[in-house]
């Protein structure tokens, strides 16, 4: 037996072994979500028997073999996010044609899902599957394009980036306060600097952050928050465990340079939370730059 056909005969091996267990495991654990699993096992198994019986030479059947890894390899790429999925969503989800999951939606999903490998790229994509199913519709479709064209580097600065929302409290004339706004705030007065450049959070990176769909970017004026209730004068701004009062002028309050798109602000609902040194002291700072008066109160 040669040393190709030793080869042929391990990868057979190997996927037989994948198509009895892997696919089981699918349909198991996560039922409609794979609906097309048998459709797949049979495909392998046609592959398969089309090996073993056919006198095709060593460098077709190393061909054939290879197209087959490929195939196990997208697979299991959908079986891992699905797991994840599954791992991840609320007590009670339906993974289920009850679920109402749009058709169109779950193909284009995990048509773009079979090429995820890096494993915290699997993580945020198996948890916007989850969410999906927890409230269908809730995630756009076209986020799916934006996350194949996001790359676990870039991934990571954005997730820096939501690490750096706060909560503005609009506060009323007698002291009764309203629903708080949740936002990003990045303070880029300095680009490419302190806190941020150590995150990543630079002016080029941010830029083509914002190429792929996920933010906008104004480095001059910046963005405003604008409240809805005209009668508030102040605001509290929260981040992690302090907070700081500043006075509101012409109903808005300044938050930086950076505003998450749709998609943004969808794949930032998965995203969990995470305090920076130094960032709430940034934001007080910003806000003194525009000459709102602040009164810093810390816990």
């Amino acid at each position: 037996m040669s040393a190709e056909d030793i080869m042929g005969k391990a990868a057979i091996i190997a996927i037989e072994k994948f198509a009895e267990k892997g696919l089981d495991k699918i349909s198991n654990a996560i039922g409609v979500v794979f609906p097309f699993h048998d459709t797949k096992r049979i495909a392998i198994q046609t592959y398969i028997d089309e090996i073993q019986k056919s006198d095709r030479v060593s460098e077709e059947k190393l061909w054939v073999i290879y197209n087959l890894k490929s195939t196990i390899k997208q697979l299991n790429n959908q079986i891992k996010i699905a797991e994840i999925a599954y791992d991840s969503a609320k007590e009670g989800t339906v993974f289920s044609e009850e679920s109402k999951v749009d058709d169109e939606w779950l193909d284009r999903y995990l048509d773009s899902a079979k090429f995820v490998s890096d494993e915290e790229m699997q993580s945020l994509w198996g948890k916007i599957l989850a969410g999906e199913f927890e409230k269908p519709n809730s995630v756009p479709i076209r986020i799916m394009r934006v996350l194949s064209e996001t790359n676990a580097f870039y991934a990571k600065i954005f997730e820096n980036v939501c690490h750096l929302a706060v909560n503005i409290v609009p506060v009323y004339a007698d002291n009764n306060t309203s629903i708080p706004i949740n936002c990003v705030f990045v303070p880029m007065s300095e680009f490419d600097e302190g806190y941020l450049g150590e995150l990543q959070v630079t002016y080029n990176n941010v830029k083509e952050l914002e190429t792929l769909g996920l933010l906008s970017v104004d480095n001059l004026l910046g963005f405003k928050s604008l409240l809805i209730d005209r009668t508030a004068e102040e605001a509290i701004v929260q981040y992690g465990d302090k907070t700081g009062k500043v006075k509101i002028y012409q109903n808005e309050i300044p938050v930086g340079q950076i505003k998450l798109t749709e998609v943004g602000e969808c794949i930032r609902r998965f995203i969990t939370p995470k305090i920076i040194n130094q960032h709430f002291e940034e934001v007080i700072n910003y806000i003194k730059e525009y000459e709102i008066v602040y009164d810093v109160i810390r816990k």
